[in-house]
This record gives C-alpha cells, sequence and structure tokens, in this order.
C-alpha cells in the first residue's frame, strides 16, 4: 500500500487481516424471532389514531433494537450473497481519484478529510452525511481494474464496518439501511474481488444482519410501504389493505 493512501486505510486493512473487524462486526447480529413480526402487526392496526400509532411505533422500535435484543438479529448474517443488482447511474472515474486523495464530492458538498476516516468526521451538511452512509458512490468504482483502487472500495466498506457494524440509530435507520444494502449488492463483486476469508466473512455478515434488521424494523416504522417498495418486498399481509 503506497504512502498516498489515508491513515484510515492503511489501519483497516491491518484490522481486517488480524481478524478484529470480523469479531466486532459479529457484536449485535442474532437471529430474530417471528414474534417481534406479530407484535408489529398488531401496533400497525390502521384503527390506531395516527399519533398515537406513531408512538407506540417509536416505543416498538426502541425495544427491537436494545442491545439485549440486537443478538437475535442473526438470520441472514451468515449467509452468502451471490449476484450483482443492475447499476444504471453514470460513474466518474475522477471521483476515485478524488476520494483516494481524500476530497470527498457528494451531494454538491465537497469535504476534504486529510487522511482521516470520511465515517470519523463531523458534518453539519446532512445531504452529504447520509449519501456517504448510504454509499451510492460505489458506482464511481464500478469500472475500474486497478487493484489498488478496487482494494480501496474494499477498505472504505471495511471502514465503515469499523465504525458503523455495532448499530447506532441514526447510521442504521431504516430507510438509509435500505439503501446501503441496496448499493453493497449492485456492487458486491468488487467488494469481495481479491478479499480474504476474513474480509469476505465480514463483508457478509455485516450484509446479512443489515438485511435481518430491515426485517425486524421494516413492519415498525411509518415509512414501511416506501422501504419495502424500494427493497421490491411484497408488504406485510396486515398493511395491504391500507396500501
Amino acid at each position: 500500500m503506497g504512502s498516498s493512501w489515508p491513515a484510515f486505510a492503511v489501519a483497516h486493512s491491518e484490522l481486517a487481516r488480524s481478524g478484529r473487524i470480523g469479531r466486532a462486526a459479529r457484536d449485535g447480529t442474532r437471529q430474530s424471532k417471528a414474534g417481534w413480526t406479530r407484535t408489529a402487526g398488531a401496533l400497525m392496526a390502521p384503527s390506531l389514531p395516527h399519533g398515537l400509532r406513531k408512538l407506540a411505533l417509536g416505543i416498538a422500535d426502541s425495544a427491537v433494537t436494545m442491545p439485549v435484543m440486537r443478538w437475535t438479529w442473526r438470520g441472514l448474517a451468515d449467509d452468502a450473497f451471490g449476484g450483482e443488482l443492475p447499476e444504471l447511474r453514470p460513474a466518474d472515474r475522477e471521483a476515485v481519484r478524488d476520494m483516494m486523495s481524500g476530497r470527498y464530492l457528494l451531494a454538491s458538498k465537497l469535504v476534504e478529510t486529510n487522511g482521516a476516516s470520511p465515517f470519523a468526521l463531523e458534518v453539519e451538511h446532512v445531504d452529504w452525511w447520509l449519501n456517504l452512509h448510504g454509499f451510492s458512490w460505489l458506482r464511481h468504482f464500478r469500472d475500474v481494474r486497478d487493484p489498488g483502487e478496487r482494494l480501496f472500495a474494499r477498505m472504505l466498506v471495511l471502514d465503515w464496518i469499523g465504525h458503523e457494524a455495532n448499530f447506532h440509530h441514526d447510521t442504521w435507520a431504516p430507510a438509509l439501511t435500505a439503501q446501503r444494502i441496496l448499493n453493497w449488492l449492485r456492487h458486491l463483486p468488487l467488494l469481495l474481488d481479491s478479499a480474504n476469508a476474513a474480509e469476505a466473512r465480514t463483508i457478509q455478515r455485516v450484509l446479512g444482519a443489515q438485511i435481518q434488521s430491515l426485517k425486524v424494523r421494516v413492519p415498525l416504522t411509518v415509512i414501511a410501504p416506501t422501504i419495502l417498495k424500494m427493497l421490491r418486498v411484497p408488504p406485510p399481509e396486515f398493511m395491504r389493505g391500507a396500501a
């Protein structure tokens, strides 16, 4: 790895090889119980007033995201995912060079990281932050052939895992998580190309945990129909009458 690489990328490469990222990512990823879905169905009953329904959904979501419950999210977390979803948005090779130099132009906002992890920065520009954690910028790496550039894309994903895999309410918000899942799936072959066994397991495990988290949490959100449409998943039976 050349000296031009940001310090966070070098550090996370070492962590990935040592397996420490993989161990951290396993925290909070156990299989969910079917009972939570049934509870969600009761809470989403259309007869509840909107305010009360929103309050009940918020309480339920807080319950299923408590540390004592997150271990039940395992579900798909040990499954392997394959294939590649189509990416129709254009790629910009210059954006790859900029990111490798620590310049992130997202949502018309340029942020310079000065070698630090972009996921460790406190940026007040909300759209930039959402774009960063949504990973739509992975498309710029779609056609790169340089091994160093492909490795950098994987290091960014592992860097996010190192910062966020243990669940945070803002970065694991259902709509943002759905967007991130789609973008990881779109570029999964890129992320797994030349990855060692520990890195591949970590990426697959955290991808599965995010999918499982949506299976538990989507019925508990007031924007569930939108998220289910994004993922092309039919809504639960109790929601179909209100769609």
